[in-house]
């Protein structure tokens, strides 16, 4: 077992014994020691006890949260104003993390979702770029389907099958 596993370990206890404000404390200093890095299984750990927090605290805490890949990760799995959550997608990409191509559908979920219908096709086209596999298709279905009702988006897209099971039309390009 690594050091990186038994910090999270302790974490996760340490968060898991606190109650929201507690939390929410420990979350902000553990984004500051991870400073610049970021560190995906532990943003993951934080999200998952910060789930349980009141929204009230919450919402104040995200709007005070270190300018850091892993503060503005956390602001995208936790904001629930589709426009600053669609601003926290692209501040979190600015930061050059890869794009893993589940976090840019949910940039496009969060674009289409605050009308930014264009921006979101073409995020969209990036998350499924030739060799995405097919679980992402399915859970991009449904915003494809969205995308290609609007007849804002009409001229500039054409709706093909998808690769994996020629059976849904889930690509747009």
């Amino acid at each position: 077992m690594s050091s990186s596993d038994d910090m999270e370990r302790v974490l996760a206890r340490r968060l898991r014994q606190l109650n929201d404000g507690g939390r929410l404390s420990v979350a902000r200093e553990t984004l500051e020691q991870l400073g610049s890095r970021f560190a995906p299984d532990v943003c993951a750990l934080l999200l998952e006890e910060l789930n349980a927090v009141d929204i009230g605290p919450l919402k104040s805490w995200l709007e005070t949260l270190p300018e850091t890949v892993n503060g503005v990760w956390l602001r995208t799995q936790l904001l629930t104003d589709q426009v600053a959550l669609a601003q926290a997608w692209e501040h979190f990409f600015s930061f050059r993390v890869g794009r893993r191509p589940l976090d840019v559908l949910s940039w496009a979920r969060a674009l289409a979702a605050s009308g930014a219908h264009e921006q979101a096709a073409r995020q969209l086209r990036v998350a499924l770029e030739p060799g995405a596999e097919y679980p992402l298709f399915a859970r991009a279905e449904k915003l494809v389907r969205e995308l290609a009702r609007l007849p804002s988006s009409v001229r500039a897209r054409q709706v093909f099958w998808c690769p994996c099971c020629k059976r849904c039309a889930c690509v747009i390009r």
